[in-house]
């Protein structure tokens, strides 16, 4: 990388870290290019030149994010497709939870905000694509024939979506994150898995209904 090309790189990365804290502090609404140029010391042409809008530098960083999701679960995944799965959700909510307030001020915008939906549809395509790999790897007598991968996958990412996002607007507490979690996907996979893995799934239904209840 030329010298240009890492200043310009350098600039991009404070104008992304300065949007995170503007973020935090001062929610979606006050997040604003005028405020973003300001803090960076740039003018606001200058800041859409190196950046563009504010969705796209959120996008980035949804990138971003689903990139260290992504090297963090080809890391730590083994086992079977249902060890798969787990670990794949252990993964992402670790990674929401270890940059909790960032989160909490964006994802319940990811809905609501018409300019935020490509990106929420982007990580969408991105998660669900990450689970069906993880669903079709391994051995595949862990589910019935007919049963639809891309389906459940679609059906694991709607049930992480609502938690993550029930969570940061405070009707999930996080201490029941990680058991919502897992009683919702067992019983997603459960209803197509056959033999010792279905009984596998059911006894995480079982754990996690008492995690819930106590």
């Amino acid at each position: 990388m030329g010298l240009m090309a890492q200043q310009k790189q350098e600039r991009r990365d404070r104008i992304r870290k300065e949007s995170r804290r503007l973020l935090i502090e001062q929610g979606y609404d006050g997040l604003t290019v005028r405020k973003l140029a300001s803090a960076c010391g740039l003018s606001v042409p200058t800041l859409y030149n190196l950046v563009g809008s504010k969705a796209t530098i959120i996008a980035e960083d949804a990138i971003e994010t689903f990139r260290r999701v992504s090297e963090r679960f080809d890391a730590a995944a083994q086992g079977d497709p249902i060890d798969r799965a787990f670990a794949l959700y252990d993964v992402v909510q670790a990674e929401i939870l270890s940059r909790g307030p960032y989160f909490r001020a964006l994802l319940p915008h990811l809905d609501a905000v018409p300019e935020l939906r490509p990106v929420r549809d982007a990580m969408g395509q991105l998660l669900v694509a990450q689970l069906v790999r993880a669903l079709s790897g391994g051995p595949r007598k862990a589910f019935q024939a007919e049963f639809d991968v891309h389906l459940a996958a679609t059906q694991l990412y709607d049930l992480a979506n609502a938690a993550f996002t029930g969570w940061a607007v405070g009707r999930v507490p996080e201490a029941e994150l990680g058991a919502r979690l897992r009683h919702g996907a067992a019983l997603v996979l459960a209803s197509g898995a056959r033999g010792a893995s279905k009984q596998k799934l059911l006894e995480i239904v079982r754990q996690s209904t008492a995690a819930l209840q106590s």
